[in-house]
């Protein structure tokens, strides 16, 4: 039997925000299967688990679906533990769901007992619903500002839309938090990308040699005498 595992690290991540903002339907275009515009709502919590390549790392992700439900909020804050990081997805076409980041957020700082707090990126879904649209782009770019997450994007898992990249991206933020020495560029680099600036900072630095300086110091004076 064959012991070797097919990934070199593993993070939760939870996929939060309001009923029907299209959760299930972002892990099902992710996973491979066809979009079904009558999903019914997710209850109570299910996950998969996807493997995304970053940097020479294998790097999988166990996310959660959870049911957005004012009943089933509970579960949703038990399940916050161990997440390593979050998916806040709210509905473009319903500003009720938008609205709600805020309560989210404020339900992540609260549940999650850490010292810096997980990675979380915004999700704005169903783009697709273009002429329904009731929360502009640029509303969510400024929540995500506002709040310092780490960053905003619009999906539409109808149209598979930015959808995997929004799951890769999320990754590739996981495993330069938590484990960057599995990354080719700081296997190749210990310090990290900044190192070889920090280099050419130091080669700059040019040191004179005492002696040097007194001579030139001597010529200076021979000459303006």
């Amino acid at each position: 039997m064959n012991s070797q595992k097919d990934f070199d690290v593993k993070y939760k991540v939870l996929l939060i925000g309001e009923s029907k903002v299209g959760k299930t339907s972002l892990i099902r275009c992710l996973m491979g299967d066809n979009f079904n515009s009558s999903l019914m709502s997710t209850y109570g919590i299910d996950f998969v688990k996807k493997i995304f390549e970053i940097d020479g790392a294998r790097v999988m992700l166990e996310i959660w679906d959870t049911a957005g439900q004012e009943r089933f909020r509970t579960i949703t804050k038990f399940h916050f533990r161990g997440t390593r990081g979050l998916l806040i997805v709210y509905d473009i076409t319903q500003k009720s769901s938008f609205d709600k980041l805020t309560y989210w957020m404020q339900s992540i700082d609260k549940e999650i007992d850490a010292d810096e707090p997980p990675p979380k990126l915004i999700i704005g879904n169903k783009s697709d619903l273009e002429e329904m649209r009731q929360v502009p782009y640029v509303s969510g770019e400024q929540i995500a500002r506002e709040n310092f997450e780490r960053g905003f994007e619009e999906t539409s898992a109808k149209e598979n839309k930015n959808v995997h990249q929004v799951f890769e991206r999320l990754a590739e933020i996981l495993v330069d938090t938590y484990n960057p020495s599995l990354m080719n560029m700081y296997k190749k680099n210990p310090d990290g990308p900044q190192r070889q600036d920090k280099a050419f900072e130091r080669k700059q630095s040019i040191k004179l040699d005492p002696n040097s300086i007194k001579q030139v110091k001597q010529k200076e004076k021979s000459c303006c005498s």
